[in-house]
């Protein structure tokens, strides 16, 4: 994701997929549910699946945000 100066991404969320945001350049302010995080460049939150994020940038610089999904781990109870 990249977000000029005042941008925002969200609200969104998937069921489905567990979401891993690594901030690249720039600053963001991350809102994951009803938690707030301020992330500076190599910061990471995780969004579990479900949870609804918004990624706001915090500065004036532009701000470029890797975001990753997957399904989220499943859970063993075959034992298999």
């Amino acid at each position: 994701l990249c977000l000029d100066r005042n941008g925002e991404y969200g609200p969104a969320s998937d069921l489905g997929s567990d979401a891993l945001l690594t901030v690249v350049a720039g600053e963001a302010v991350c809102f994951v549910d009803r938690g707030r995080s301020r992330l500076k460049q190599w910061g990471t939150a995780l969004v579990p699946a479900g949870s609804e994020v918004v990624i706001r940038n915090a500065s004036i610089e532009p701000l470029v945000v890797l975001m990753v999904t997957a399904p989220p781990p499943a859970t063993s109870g075959s034992g298999s």
